[in-house]
């Protein structure tokens, strides 16, 4: 089985691909890639940073615990030009305050900064996976958009349900699963890792579409997209 460190080594690198191309398409896409692009560099230097940890021997839980409130924040920016001038988009700004509060009341008072923040985490996966069910729900009560997989919102939501739905158990039980058994630990970043690579592979997509850039990814809808 794969060492540990390679296993991190590798995980922090896959944003490289998706990166490449929303940079490469930066001008010529969408409202909805360039903000995934943005996304998956934060997510990128969140990779790096804890890869960096890992390699210099320094303890990186704490690293972890800015992660849940960045990529919620990042993920309901996208989504918000997803759902443009609809009841979720006002609702959303205020659902990620509180997910911040959550996230600091959660790693001073509840966890602690030396623990994996499995409860921040297992949220996050909740109210990402409650959005994409917005999403999918939405387009099932309407089926107006054309050509549905040559849109980025659909690859970009479907990574994201894949990663987060795959990961929510893994999230909550990290604690239990990753500690002094190295065995138990590598098949624990081995499955991420598998589950990352279907989201960034989602994400390659998503930036490759091509999409009028002065409109969201629901430029092939042909009526409104309301919710």
């Amino acid at each position: 089985m794969m060492s540990l460190g390679w296993v991190i080594h590798i995980l922090s690198y896959l944003f490289v691909l998706p990166l490449l191309v929303g940079l490469v398409r930066w001008r010529s896409g969408s409202q909805v890639q360039r903000r995934l692009t943005l996304l998956v560099g934060v997510m990128g230097v969140n990779q790096l940073l804890q890869h960096f940890c890992f390699y210099f021997q320094v303890n990186n839980f704490p690293a972890f615990h800015q992660v849940p409130p960045l990529e919620l924040t990042f993920l309901g920016w996208v989504f918000m030009e997803i759902f443009e001038k609809r009841k979720l988009t006002r609702l959303l700004p205020a659902l990620i305050l509180a997910f911040w509060v959550f996230c600091l009341v959660s790693t001073f008072f509840i966890q602690g900064l030396w623990q994996l923040p499995t409860l921040t985490r297992t949220v996050q996966s909740i109210l990402v996976i409650g959005l994409v069910l917005g999403y999918f729900l939405q387009l099932l009560r309407e089926m107006n958009v054309n050509q549905l997989t040559q849109t980025s919102s659909f690859w970009f939501v479907s990574g994201v349900f894949i990663y987060y739905a795959g990961s929510i158990f893994i999230f909550f039980y990290s604690n239990a699963l990753v500690g002094n058994d190295s065995d138990r630990s590598t098949l624990v970043f081995t499955i991420n890792i598998s589950l990352l690579l279907i989201l960034y592979f989602c994400y390659t997509i998503a930036l490759l579409c091509k999409e009028n850039p002065l409109t969201s990814s629901r430029a092939s809808s042909s009526e409104p997209f309301s919710f």
